[in-house]
């Protein structure tokens, strides 16, 4: 799609569902500079965006820092919606890692800090305790994941219908 394509949709999403959450992902490269050509045009959706797709050792301070600053340059946005950790176990989650999310939150650089995923990983991010948001598959065929989502309080979840 060409940006005033994608500009078009959105404004049609926005007049019939108000501000629009736009789904990302440093791995959606296309995506990311997609969206990141509208960005600094309009303020009527906002983009959450994900990290960490694919880890499967110990994702760093550095790691998340790198992402993040590709994913900015992207996407020619900020401050970020969502931040969201992406379909990897978030136990591979350092320590310095979650305290730098902490701080891109604290410095407004995002607006919240996510878990993006299913299944077992997706109740290790609820055990973990530090995720405000969540994001997970559900449709009509599958529902492996309704148990866990309903059992949360006080959390925004964000449904991936497929």
């Amino acid at each position: 799609m060409r940006p005033a394509e994608i500009q078009k949709l959105l404004e049609l999403a926005t007049l019939s569902f108000g501000k629009v959450e736009i789904d990302s992902a440093f791995s959606y490269k296309g995506s990311e500079a997609a969206i990141g050509s509208l960005a600094t045009k309009n303020d009527f959706f906002r983009v959450n965006t994900k990290f960490g797709w694919g880890a499967t050792n110990t994702f760093s301070n550095l790691d998340l820092l790198a992402q993040f600053k590709e994913s900015k340059s992207r996407l020619k946005s900020s401050p970020f919606g969502i931040y969201f950790f992406h379909s990897s176990d978030p136990y591979l989650l350092d320590k310095n890692c979650l305290k730098l999310l902490e701080r891109l939150k604290s410095d407004g650089e995002i607006e919240g800090i996510g878990y993006s995923g299913d299944g077992k990983n997706l109740s290790n991010a609820i055990q973990l305790g530090v995720f405000g948001y969540f994001m997970s598959t559900f449709s009509v065929i599958d529902q492996g994941n309704l148990d866990q989502l309903t059992n949360l309080k006080d959390t925004q979840i964000f449904l991936k219908v497929s």
